[in-house]
């Protein structure tokens, strides 16, 4: 009778732990039913990053060894990048940098960290970003300024019934650049108005009517 009584109980208490098993596994497919499958190549139907170069201002003449470079980038666009409401995925940076042509080294503006353990990112998560900078001891002649920046996210499938329900991670990137010139030696001079040719086609003939009106006067006066 006991040993029946045993028995029973660890049905009961097994049956108890499925059931707690089964409710953690639908609370965990409930709040994110999607299966990371891997990374995978850009679609072609992703627009990449937009980059926008405000300053300097592309095939300008500046006259200090110092500009100011303004910009800001714009996360990529397409079908299947963002995910369904109840899943926030949406691209972010990983990487801004800008190339310029009178320096060795590329320059880091911004690169994504997370923390080890965690996966939280410990410098923020942008999607978007704007700076400036500013640019100093530019040598003299032309140069260009490119401005780099390389996007995470997810593809994520159609929402159509009987779709898997999987993701894949992409990498995609996005540049512009502006090309100016410093020239502090010969700078380019504003120029002064001259007199146009033609008046002196009118100044002339004025000239010539004057004295001759105060020749005939003086004649006139001599007279007796």
């Amino acid at each position: 009778m006991i040993k029946k009584s045993f028995i029973a109980g660890i049905i009961v208490l097994l049956f108890a732990i499925s059931i707690l098993v089964e409710m953690q596994v639908s609370e965990v497919v409930d709040a994110n039913p999607y299966m990371y499958m891997g990374p995978t190549s850009t679609r072609t139907d992703t627009n990449p990053p937009i980059v926008s170069i405000f300053s300097p201002t592309n095939t300008t003449f500046y006259n200090l060894r110092t500009v100011v470079l303004s910009f800001n980038v714009s996360e990529p666009t397409g079908p299947h990048v963002l995910g369904p409401p109840t899943v926030s995925n949406s691209p972010f940076i990983n990487v801004i940098y800008y190339k310029a042509s009178w320096l060795e080294q590329n320059v880091t503006v911004y690169e994504y960290s997370s923390d080890p353990y965690s996966g939280h990112a410990t410098n923020g998560q942008y999607t978007k970003y704007s700076n400036n900078l500013n640019l100093t001891k530019i040598p003299e002649g032309h140069h260009s300024i490119t401005v780099y920046t390389q996007y995470s996210g997810l593809y994520f499938p159609s929402t159509d019934p009987g779709a898997p329900l999987s993701t894949n991670s992409f990498l995609i990137w996005g540049s512009s650049t502006v090309n100016f010139t410093i020239d502090t030696i010969n700078p380019t001079p504003t120029p002064t108005p001259s007199v146009p040719e033609f008046s002196w086609l009118i100044i002339l003939p004025l000239f010539l009517f004057t004295i001759s009106i105060v020749v005939l006067i003086r004649k006139g006066k001599v007279q007796p």
